[in-house]
């Protein structure tokens, strides 16, 4: 088993959310790399899962090591309502993201202080403050997702068609979740490295659980520990850009070059500094793209690459807090 990198999209429902990327990540097209933790199948699942990698495991060549360290993502629909003698009822634009390094006795949860703060990752505004907008468990979902043993990229887009006026109300949602590449001659960094952070509807809650610095994993990068051992610490995204209101015309790749040009995401911390890279996604100026261009990089060589593109608008996401809120990320396609 080796680090290949898979691409899948489709489309699915509210409903059935995270049954279909639990199946993707676990037996589907990505079964080679994450584990099914709970439920124990999948035919069990309705609204919550829990996965894990070991993204350590195998070194970049595709051979077995002796790291084992383990890491978990919990995929859950919140309940939104639960009266007595009644069906509970689930959120309908969104799902709660945690990343953990360690279960409870029963594995259908993390062990006290051994998790990540709740990301909101959300395909469209909270209808509670769009008038007119309706919508229940059957609203189709569709997403695009590049997976492997350590890192999973996924983009999701709620139903375009049942919006309403002014017709920005269903969002491009980006989630991170996995490794980050460390610096070629930096020091090895196994322990905490597992990231997440994802788009989302409405501003994170700040919390206090791991210090004024705890991760939202909204409008930064939460990783597992920092470099002396402090958990569920904030990272920020850092990459080359330029003033984001400057005059500009909206019409194309560079004259000179002929290329659009994006840049790696940087993960840095305000004490430790620069940690390392976001894989198989690149960030960049979305002006002069549209939504879901396929990019190639060194076409017709025996290095191509091919990148998707996505503009991403959910009113929430690290790029808020960066340099530049304006731009979009471009996710690795092979």
């Amino acid at each position: 088993m080796g680090l290949e990198l898979r691409w899948i999209e489709g489309i699915t429902t509210v409903k059935d959310f995270v049954k279909s990327i639990a199946t993707i990540m676990t037996q589907g097209e990505g079964s080679a790399y994450w584990n099914l933790v709970y439920p124990s199948k999948i035919s069990e699942i309705t609204n919550k899962a829990i996965v894990s990698t070991k993204p350590f495991s195998v070194d970049e060549e595709g051979k077995q090591t002796d790291e084992q360290t383990e890491f978990y993502l919990m995929i859950e629909r919140p309940v939104i309502e639960s009266k007595e003698d009644e069906e509970m009822e689930f959120t309908l634009n969104h799902v709660e993201l945690t990343i953990g390094h360690k279960l409870n006795e029963t594995k259908d949860g993390f062990e006290k202080e051994n998790y990540s703060e709740k990301a909101r990752f959300a395909w469209y505004r909270d209808l509670k403050y769009v008038e007119g907008l309706y919508y229940g468990d059957w609203l189709p979902i569709r997403y695009w997702m590049n997976i492997d043993l350590k890192t999973i990229n996924l983009v999701v887009q709620g139903e375009p068609s049942i919006d309403v006026h002014p017709y920005n109300n269903f969002l491009f949602s980006w989630a991170y979740i996995g490794a980050i590449e460390s610096y070629e001659g930096g020091d090895k960094d196994v322990r905490g490295n597992f990231a997440l952070t994802v788009g989302s509807d409405l501003p994170p809650n700040r919390s206090l659980r791991f210090g004024a610095n705890t991760g939202t994993g909204v409008l930064d990068i939460t990783m597992a520990y920092s470099r002396a051992g402090a958990p569920y610490q904030a990272h920020m995204a850092k990459f080359k850009t330029d003033n984001p209101y400057r005059d500009k015309y909206f019409i194309g790749p560079s004259e000179w070059t002929h290329k659009f040009h994006h840049d790696e995401i940087t993960v840095i911390h305000k004490y430790d500094r620069e940690r390392g890279k976001l894989r198989n996604v690149l960030i960049g100026d979305r002006s002069a793209i549209y939504h879901n261009d396929e990019l190639v990089y060194k076409k017709g060589t025996p290095e191509e690459e091919v990148y998707r593109a996505f503009q991403i608008n959910t009113p929430y996401w690290m790029v808020e807090e960066s340099a530049n809120p304006l731009y979009g990320i471009i996710l690795k396609k092979s």
